[in-house]
């Protein structure tokens, strides 16, 4: 999924965007109303996620949140990844918070 998609599906309430960086990763930048589960800690917490919602994952670059699409997915979770993470986000022209 793009990160075009990714906005336009959670501002309409289609997805859950879930950032699996690391808590000192999000000094950076955040994405507004992006969940944070970090990768190391999502196979704990994905039950915090509605499995009748479809989950984009987001991470700096896109190979954290392929990862934790495909552990969703094969957990039953509509999951999906936002290629090329944050950095297409700001690419995009999309902006974070701090």
């Amino acid at each position: 999924m793009t990160p075009d998609q990714a906005i336009e599906q959670q501002a309409v309430g289609e997805l859950v965007l879930v950032d699996v960086r690391e808590p000192v990763e999000l000094r950076g930048g955040r994405i507004l109303g992006a969940v944070n589960i970090p990768l190391r800690e999502l196979r704990f917490r994905l039950q915090e996620l509605d499995p009748d919602r479809r989950v984009a994952f987001v991470c700096r670059s896109g190979a954290r949140s392929a990862s934790a699409a495909r552990f969703a997915s094969k957990a039953g979770y509509d999951a999906v990844n936002v290629r090329g993470g944050v950095g297409a986000w700001v690419r995009a022209g999309m902006s974070l918070t701090r």
